[in-house]
């Protein structure tokens, strides 16, 4: 690190000038995790000319974080020269996600295990199913989706009615 601003020192847990001549190594759990990354950014700088990754981080006291990193070089023609870039704390960001998706799961297992049929539509076509629509409607997995709402009505007058109701 030649120099930092104080944003990146408090992300790390470093006083003023606290990380000026450091190596980034600081920033890794171990050395093939730093050289692993040292391998990514020059292939990233190779295919893109700049590079971005969430990584897990180590603080100066040792505590973790997901960190995004993004890079440039200073001289594209010559790696040597060194870089330009910035870390952001991303560690509330993944967690959130993790929660999401963890979540999404959860309503997904419901979902698939309902007795019952279940559906999504929008613009009157179905957008989402689960299998006990499916097999109420006669259609074969994964083939619901698509479908035009009118094709679940016995004919177009009654799935116009419908219409009629739903949307008055």
């Amino acid at each position: 690190v030649i120099r930092c601003n104080r944003m990146m020192e408090t992300l790390f847990g470093h006083e003023p000038g606290g990380m000026n001549g450091q190596s980034t190594r600081l920033w890794y759990p171990d050395d093939d995790v730093f050289a692993e990354v040292g391998r990514n950014i020059a292939t990233a700088f190779d295919a893109r000319g700049f590079f971005r990754e969430d990584r897990e981080l180590i603080r100066k006291d040792g505590s973790r974080f997901w960190g995004r990193m993004r890079a440039q070089p200073l001289n594209p023609a010559d790696l040597s020269q060194g870089l330009v870039g910035m870390i952001e704390d991303i560690t509330e960001e993944r967690a959130d996600a993790e929660h999401l998706q963890k979540t999404l799961a959860e309503l997904q297992a419901i979902y698939d295990a309902a007795g019952f049929g279940i559906m999504m539509l929008q613009d009157r076509k179905v957008v989402a199913a689960n299998r006990r629509a499916e097999e109420m409607f006669g259609f074969s997995p994964g083939k619901l989706v698509g479908t035009e709402s009118s094709a679940l009505y016995a004919d177009m007058a009654a799935w116009e009615a419908a219409g009629r109701e739903i949307y008055a």
